[in-house]
């Protein structure tokens, strides 16, 4: 196995790191709530920061000589876990997710991470405030309406992320509204702009809760492994202020999914 205690806290500094960029697009808001466009770019800084640290568990877990400036050769992100692509992967894998087929294989890992994925969801919005906390699983005995309620979150943010990425803003809202099997399409993003004028919009009180999101998910992904390696947690869980009710950055009452 490749991945060691000390490749584990640099990829989870890395990704802590790129969490503090959405802090600071959040502190910003709060000054300037007028700049609308804030609201794109803090769900696409989210989500990078989440498909840069899948990549870098997944370099570090595989490459003896990885470090964290690597370049990585994947020209796309990995498949997100109840994606399409992901979904392909699992037919020919044992139905395994991308992401555990590859830690398992590399020794990480005997039993699946995604199966140590517990979040607390938002799955409505008021104004900034991320609202109606749901909590989301992957584990086996959470039950199908958990996983439904994370994959649902997971595959929303990426969503509203290739949006904001490639400006289909209305083509993404347009499928949406056509698909008959629309939770396929998680259009969970769109502000009530879109309602009152047709022009979909991400909602500042929805990209919070992304951030939220990816927060407990980088954070438990992290914990997992360390904890079925019999590593020390130092340097890997987030401090506790991060989880108070009104914790530091505003997002909601965000606390962590025991």
């Amino acid at each position: 196995m490749h991945l060691t205690k000390t490749r584990l806290r640099a990829l989870i500094s890395e990704a802590y790191r790129g969490i503090s960029d959405c802090h600071q697009i959040i502190d910003i808001h709060d000054r300037q709530s007028s700049h609308k466009v804030l609201n794109p770019y803090l769900v696409l800084s989210a989500v990078s920061a989440w498909e840069r640290f899948i990549l870098n568990l997944l370099g570090a877990s595989t490459k003896p000589d990885w470090n964290p400036r690597m370049r990585d050769e994947r020209s796309s992100p990995a498949p997100w876990p109840g994606g399409k692509g992901d979904q392909n992967w699992s037919k020919n894998h044992g139905g395994r997710h991308y992401l555990d087929s590859r830690l398992i294989d590399a020794d990480v890992l005997e039993d699946p991470i995604t199966s140590y994925w517990k979040a607390l969801v938002s799955t409505d919005y008021r104004g900034s405030d991320p609202w109606k906390w749901r909590l989301g699983s992957f584990d086996s005995g959470a039950g199908e309406e958990s996983a439904r309620i994370l994959r649902q979150g997971l595959l929303g943010a990426k969503t509203a992320r290739d949006s904001v990425a490639h400006r289909i803003y209305r083509q993404k809202a347009a499928e949406a509204e056509s698909a008959e099997d629309i939770e396929n399409w998680h259009f969970t993003w769109s502000s009530d702009t879109y309602v009152k004028t047709g022009n979909p919009t991400i909602q500042n009180g929805y990209a919070r809760g992304v951030v939220a999101l990816f927060i407990q998910l980088i954070e438990c992904t992290a914990v997992g492994i360390a904890s079925r390696n019999g590593w020390a947690q130092g340097g890997i869980r987030l401090p506790p202020d991060w989880f108070e009710d009104r914790y530091r950055w505003n997002i909601g009452r965000l606390r962590r999914a025991e």
